[in-house]
């Protein structure tokens, strides 16, 4: 795979963090799959969840899922923004998924391999 690991170190950085801040029980799990074509990562979180609405909008700047906001979690808005921009600089796609409020958080990561 051809990336900038400073970027690519940083992405997950923050998707882990994220993933931390927001599961006070359970626990986080991160899974990497090796394919012919791409390197898959799923972080997956026993978390407070992401809501359908907010889904749609968490890549966007200073944006923040409105259950975060009412747990006090800090922070700026900025990290998915700023880890899609560089996994689509990659060639890559981040997807994020949950079956609600604490239900529970997936991203994955999909980089193309050369």
């Amino acid at each position: 795979m051809q990336a900038e690991p400073n970027y690519i170190r940083q992405v997950f950085m923050n998707v882990i963090d994220n993933a931390c801040k927001y599961t006070s029980k359970g626990g986080v799990t991160v899974v990497v799959n090796n394919s012919e074509k791409y390197l898959e990562t799923t972080i997956q979180d026993t978390g407070m969840g992401i809501s359908k609405f907010d889904q749609k909008r968490v890549f966007g700047k200073f944006t923040r899922g409105s259950n975060a906001e009412i747990e006090d979690a800090s922070g700026s808005g900025l990290g998915l923004f700023i880890a899609k921009k560089i996994i689509s600089n990659h060639n890559g796609k981040i997807l994020i998924s949950s079956k609600g409020i604490d239900k529970g958080t997936v991203v994955k990561i999909s980089l193309k391999i050369k």
